[in-house]
């Protein structure tokens, strides 16, 4: 097992919803990665999300730009 796979299937057994932006920006390029795009929309969906309740701030947001 590639540590590529490990870290897919360590996302894929969380929850969408208790992970942060920068966990899910990883996950998502992970995924699209594995090319798996239903994956990839869900994640994109739930990052939306999270920046629609006002939940990611801007330290967050460059943090994620670095991944």
């Amino acid at each position: 097992m590639t540590e590529l796979h490990e870290m897919l299937a360590f996302y894929q057994s969380k929850d969408f919803e208790s992970l942060s932006y920068c966990e899910l920006t990883e996950f998502r390029k992970i995924a699209l990665r594995y090319r798996d795009k239903k994956l990839a929309m869900q994640i994109y969906k739930q990052k939306q999300k999270l920046i629609n309740e006002g939940k990611v701030s801007s330290k967050e947001f460059l943090a994620a730009a670095y991944l």
